[in-house]
């Protein structure tokens, strides 16, 4: 079965962030944002429910690291995965290790726990496995966190917007959502929780979408040859925007540096076109040749 774009992105952060490499202030943070978010956090239980074995594996390893016993999960035959710890001396354990006084516990984000500028992504990739959710951007740009409870979800939201990050909110099946829209937000957000692979993606399917958008607007090809024109459009400027990053515009030929500009300002431009706009102008087939080259070296750069 194919693995789902939201399971691809939770297994990149847990991929990023092994937590045997992890300092003591950078496993507190982590395990932080992955126990208060979980399903049930409270004084007399602590619930975990999820569906990825990698999660559940996740959550095994922090809490015997916490509590230095063994923790067992179970597992259901629709595949479900669940650790209930209900033991009222590993749950102290678990609260003293977050600095958690068990007799004033309330639903609030302790801001004191996430001591370091640069451990906000770490928090919220432990957030983000507990509690959310990212859509497959080829259906939809949408990241969520679910949150149970009001005052923790308002800190969360308050916490995310003194980042800079402008997130809005919703209730769904009194459940509270703070979510996201905004493709270029999700992507700097997945870069943060360690998911760059995964912003990466969104990224090219974003490219592709906004070629054939534009595609669709200006010309009248059959189907068939929009879609084969912003393959090849979308490889060209992923092939010119590699070497001008890694190399810089110079590295490129006089000749090559126009049809790059000609190529990136234009993308639903034919390569036929592309050559009428050349000065001298030149035939379609001098124009493959030339992109094929671009193309050739932006692979060079791999090797």
């Amino acid at each position: 079965m194919r693995e789902s774009f939201n399971l691809k992105t939770k297994n990149e952060i847990i991929a990023s962030f092994p937590i045997d490499e992890l300092d003591k202030v950078q496993f507190k943070t982590f395990a932080y944002g992955l126990l208060l978010f979980c399903r049930g956090f409270f004084r007399h239980n602590i619930l975990i429910l999820t569906t990825s074995e990698n999660i559940i594996n996740l959550y095994k390893k922090i809490l015997e690291n916490i509590v230095d016993e063994n923790i067992d999960y179970l597992v259901s035959k629709s595949k479900n995965y669940s650790i209930n710890i209900d033991d009222r001396k590993l749950i102290n354990k678990i609260f003293n290790f977050l600095d958690i006084d068990d007799k004033d516990i309330s639903f609030r984000l302790n801001r004191g726990l996430i001591e370091r500028e640069e451990d906000f992504g770490l928090f919220m990739a432990g957030v983000f496995l507990a509690c959310g959710q990212v859509t497959d951007p080829k259906k939809d740009y949408h990241l969520e966190f679910s949150v149970a409870h009001k005052k923790l979800s308002l800190d969360l939201e308050k916490f995310i917007s003194d980042a800079n990050i402008k997130i809005k909110k919703t209730i769904r099946q009194e459940t509270f959502i703070l979510y996201l829209k905004d493709s270029s937000l999700i992507e700097d957000f997945l870069v943060l929780m360690g998911a760059s692979d995964s912003s990466l993606d969104l990224m090219d399917v974003k490219i592709y979408k906004d070629i054939k958008n534009r595609v669709n607007r200006k010309t009248n090809f059959e189907n068939a040859n929009l879609t084969k024109t912003a393959h090849a459009s979308l490889n060209q400027i992923q092939a010119i925007e590699k070497i001008i990053e890694k190399k810089g515009e110079d590295f490129l030929s006089p000749d090559l540096k126009k049809i790059a500009k000609i190529r990136t300002e234009n993308p639903e431009m034919s390569i036929r076109e592309i050559g009428k706009n050349m000065n001298p102008e030149c035939s379609g087939s001098v124009i493959y040749h030339k992109l094929q080259k671009i193309i050739k070296m932006a692979k060079d750069l791999e090797d």
